[in-house]
Formats: C-alpha cells, sequence, structure tokens
C-alpha cells in the first residue's frame, strides 16, 4: 500500500475515532479539539439577500450517554448578533426541527441572537406544538464566528436513540431567509466501526 494511502487513513482515523473522546467545549467556535464525530458538508452558495454571507458550511454532531452536541459553522464569520441590514428584529435566529427517520416531527428548537441567547423548545405530540421548559443543566448554546449548543437527551425523550433527521434554518431576521440545510444524522456506533476498520488498515499499511 502506498504511504499517500496511509497518510488518508491516519487522517480519516483522528477524525472518526475522535468522537470518543471528551464532549465538545460550547463555546461558539467549532475548532479541531471539539472532536465533533460527524461533519456535514452544506455545498449550496446561499449568502442571502443583502449578502450578509449567513451560508451554512458544515453542521457538526457529537453524542455521549447524556447529551447531543452541535456545531453550526458559516462561510463567514462571526455571526452577527444584530441580524443583517435588512433585520426588523435586531438578531440572527436559528430554528432546527428534529424528526425521526419516518418523518415524524418530534421537537423544533428555536435559538436567537443577544447578549443572552433565546432560546424556546417546543415538543410534538398529537394535538400539536406544545412549548417545553428549559432547565439550564438541559441546554448550552453560544454565538460566536459560529454556533455550537448542547442539549440533554433527557428533555427530548422522544427522539429516541441517536439516528434521525433535522431539518435547520439560520435567518437574519431580515426580509428573507438565509439558508436552509437537511441532513440524516447516522448512528455513533457507526462511526466507531469505520474507526475499527481504518485501524486494522493502518496496522496492515504498516505491516
Amino acid at each position: 500500500m502506498s504511504s499517500t494511502w496511509g497518510v488518508c487513513v491516519v487522517l480519516s482515523l483522528v477524525v472518526i475515532c475522535g468522537a470518543v473522546q471528551a464532549a465538545p467545549v460550547v463555546d461558539g467556535n467549532v475548532v479541531g479539539s471539539d472532536a465533533y464525530a460527524a461533519v456535514f458538508n452544506d455545498s449550496l452558495c446561499e449568502t442571502g439577500l443583502a449578502g450578509e454571507n449567513l451560508d451554512i458550511s458544515t453542521f457538526q454532531v457529537y453524542a455521549d450517554a447524556s447529551d447531543r452536541y452541535f456545531g453550526l459553522t458559516v462561510g463567514q464569520g462571526p455571526i452577527s448578533q444584530v441580524g443583517g441590514p435588512t433585520s426588523v428584529l435586531g438578531n440572527t435566529a436559528f430554528s432546527i426541527l428534529f424528526s425521526d427517520l419516518a418523518g415524524s416531527p418530534k421537537y423544533a428548537l428555536l435559538i436567537s441572537t443577544g447578549a443572552v441567547p433565546t432560546v424556546q423548545l417546543m415538543e410534538y405530540d398529537p394535538t400539536g406544538w406544545t412549548p417545553k421548559p428549559i432547565a439550564p443543566a438541559d441546554l448550552t448554546a453560544t454565538w460566536n464566528n459560529d454556533l455550537e449548543f448542547r442539549l440533554s437527551k433527557s428533555i427530548m425523550s422522544n427522539l429516541t436513540g441517536d439516528k434521525y433527521k433535522v431539518q435547520m434554518q439560520l435567518d437574519d431576521t431580515g426580509a428573507a431567509a438565509d439558508d436552509q440545510f437537511s441532513v440524516t444524522v447516522p448512528e455513533p456506533t457507526t462511526l466507531v466501526l469505520l474507526g475499527v476498520g481504518a485501524v486494522t488498515l493502518v496496522r496492515r499499511w504498516r505491516a
């Protein structure tokens, strides 16, 4: 096996196996040491009506036994705390819908910028949407160059397992939504198995 292929395998191993290390630091800056388990790239360029550059670049996910962690990066940070030039609310808002694999909605989360981010969580049941109280231990959210937030699994008990669908929107609360993105989040176990496979390949390459 060529040394180039071996280097690629090692790099993949670092990205994938980082998921079993420490949880990301929720400080509004997505960096390599945060070790998110899955990274989804938004290849579309949607820079907003007034060119505010609120273009989602990546959506990143990590989960442990008690919490789910999310990181959102944009094409050009930092994310404005007062919205875009056409903003009527004077802030930037991020909304995300969590659904099961069949597409049935379970939870909706809204996070808006400000000195203290405003957060609202809604739970869906057969009667419709109901606001769900959030304790400080259940959620952490921080805007900076990026957006990072943590949700406890206990507050989203109707979202079983760690494989689900999300639909998100980043908006400068102006004349039009800036960017939308949808992904299916894989099981963390799948990523761990990929990491084990990468270890095997590295060992064979060294042999």
